[in-house]
């Protein structure tokens, strides 16, 4: 018989539990979450991480990996536990498995570029982080995402690509006549074509936003 019970009733409820346990103070959600529940131990990891007991932390996330061993946001959340207490080859891994349980996830491909560059890399793995990070940016561009693409670029010897990533960067955060100049820097070196047109796109981007907005320059 029909209980009234949403297939989606499950999936809001662990939202809610990692809005709760990232947004409210650990206290709070502590007052809102017992138990074992998966809910509970979800949002109640993230408030002990939250006060930087990884331990306790960890604990609790790996009672719902056994649960639910291939589920990638309790992988994810693993990641960061280890990414906090700077072991970057842990959550290196950690953050791979979840891309592969889904590869269309920008927040995880970030999460996993920042621990390639933070952990020992190769050439064949800044290559990965180039594609996967333009991947993301398609999908989800952001400061973040642009930073660490310019990082990437500059390790990989790729001066023009990290001028540009950097500008990209600049005019994320506010700093448009920094972009320009960077976009002046990326235009001296030698440029494929697709590269030429990105560039002139956004150089004529910038210069519109300064038209529109001269009061702030």
């Amino acid at each position: 018989p029909y209980d009234g019970k949403s297939p989606y009733d499950d999936k809001l409820k662990r939202i809610q539990a990692k809005l709760r346990g990232f947004l409210l103070k650990p206290e709070a959600v502590r007052r809102i979450y017992e138990g074992f529940s998966t809910d509970a131990l979800y949002a109640l990891s993230i408030a002990d991480l939250q006060e930087f007991k990884y331990a306790t932390a960890m604990n609790k996330i790996n009672q719902l990996l056994e649960k639910e061993p291939k589920n990638p946001h309790f992988m994810e959340l693993k990641g960061q536990i280890y990414l906090e207490q700077g072991k970057t080859e842990k959550a290196r891994k950690e953050f791979a498995e979840a891309l592969k349980v889904m590869p269309n996830s920008s927040l995880f491909k970030y999460n996993l570029a920042q621990t390639i560059l933070e952990s020992k890399h190769n050439k064949s793995d800044l290559e990965y982080n180039e594609k996967i990070l333009k991947s993301a940016l398609q999908e989800f561009p952001g400061a973040y995402g642009w930073m660490l693409l310019a990082r990437t670029c500059d390790e990989l010897e790729k001066p023009a690509e990290r001028q540009y990533a950097a500008a990209k960067y600049s005019f994320e955060i506010g700093e448009v006549k920094t972009a320009k100049k960077q976009l002046e820097q990326a235009k001296k070196y030698k440029l494929d074509k697709k590269l030429a047109l990105k560039i002139d796109d956004f150089a004529h981007e910038i210069d519109v936003w300064l038209e529109a907005n001269p009061e702030k320059y």
